[in-house]
């Protein structure tokens, strides 16, 4: 009789496992058509459905603590941690000097006697373009920048809405052909007005890759004079920085981001090195999760609040408020 019992539990647990890894095989070929993957072999195929299956266990787990934000499965489900490494190769080196050097240059940019609002979005107001796909190029510095050249853009050409501007160009004319494999927001901010500035999305759009330079000078329509670079200015300072001048490029950590679907992260995690780019386009509070600031990413509208992130505000999570960069224009 015990024999018995063991042959017949034995069969359930393998039913069991039989109907767990249909289960899973199922989703799987929905999730590779939900986002078109197609692997060059079988071995491909089962090497990315391992991954997506650590990425269920890690979702499901993490979801199950009912945090302040949620995990989801993405475009990047399939993809190992460190094949979303690079991208982003400075490490800034803080001194008193350059703390000093940045409380200046906010000085002549924030208006002291102007409160700065308890929330901003610059979305509503049309200063940022729509979200973008790296793809398998780590371009993230160059979109951070061309992030907050868009903004400005909007506003000294008097339009409705910020129109997007050309990455490639960054990418194909800016120095050292590494741009997929790793650049700085400072350094492209200084390649702009070397370059001749930059042209529309549509003249010279993304591929992804790095090309031969062809930037004509006679389609440019954004020219900055220069930059503002700002180390340590702090979370209270950026605040003021993006509600006075607009939207800004910054240099974070993205440890634990690739699976983020909603919510406010809680960056605790990602304070290690300084590894992407993106753009600060705002801040707000949530009357029970506290203040965030608003991120827009280069990782598509798949991603995240469709493209974006919250992030908590006031805790330095991922750095934010360590390093950024802004246009300058002497007009």
């Amino acid at each position: 009789m015990k024999q018995l019992v063991l042959i017949l539990v034995g069969l359930t647990l393998l039913s069991q496992l039989s109907q767990a890894r249909h289960s899973n095989l199922h989703e799987w070929r929905e999730y590779k058509l939900k986002y078109g993957k197609v692997y060059e072999s079988a071995e491909e195929d089962a090497r990315r459905f391992g991954l997506f299956l650590a990425a269920k266990g890690r979702i499901r787990q993490h979801n199950a603590q009912n945090g302040s934000f949620k995990m989801g499965l993405n475009h990047l489900a399939d993809s190992a941690p460190e094949e979303l490494v690079g991208g982003f190769n400075y490490r800034p080196e803080f001194s008193e000097a350059k703390q000093r050097e940045a409380m200046g240059s906010l000085e002549r940019i924030v208006n002291k006697t102007y409160p700065i609002p308890k929330e901003i979005d610059w979305r509503k107001e049309g200063r940022v373009s729509s979200v973008k796909d790296e793809g398998r190029c780590n371009s993230n510095w160059a979109f951070a920048v061309v992030g907050a050249m868009e903004g400005q853009e909007k506003t000294r050409a008097n339009i409705s809405e910020a129109k997007s501007l050309s990455v490639q160009a960054l990418l194909d004319c800016s120095g050292p052909k590494t741009g997929c494999k790793e650049g700085d927001i400072v350094d492209a901010m200084k390649a702009i007005p070397k370059i001749g500035g930059l042209e529309l999305e549509e003249d010279y759009p993304y591929t992804g890759k790095v090309g031969e330079c062809r930037f004509d000078k006679a389609k440019s329509v954004i020219k900055n004079d220069g930059y503002y670079e700002f180390y340590g200015i702090g979370e209270d300072m950026l605040a003021s920085l993006v509600a006075n001048y607009g939207p800004v490029a910054v240099g974070v950590s993205k440890r634990g981001w690739q699976y983020y679907k909603s919510g406010i992260f809680d960056g605790r995690q990602c304070n290690g090195d300084f590894d992407h780019a993106v753009l600060v386009v705002g801040y707000g509070t949530d009357p029970k999760l506290g203040d965030y600031w608003i991120l827009k990413n280069s990782w598509s509208e798949k991603w995240g609040e469709a493209g974006y992130m919250r992030i908590r505000r006031r805790y330095f999570d991922c750095h934010i408020g360590a390093y950024s960069v802004i246009p300058q224009f002497n007009n």
